[in-house]
């Protein structure tokens, strides 16, 4: 959802000549082209293991 609303925003947060194109608009949402694969995860507090 969080991916869904920040590529439809992004137009009105960065308006501008740059962001009139796909690619233009994906760039900018990228800090750096080296982080391109940094997603949020969420990790499960607990698990059946610990209970044995």
């Amino acid at each position: 959802v969080s991916t869904v609303m920040s590529a439809s925003t992004q137009t009105l947060r960065y308006p501008g000549y740059m962001n009139n194109d796909l690619v233009g608009m994906i760039a900018s949402l990228i800090p750096t082209p080296r982080c391109h694969f940094l997603t949020t995860s969420y990790t499960p507090f607990t698990s059946d293991k610990i209970e044995q």
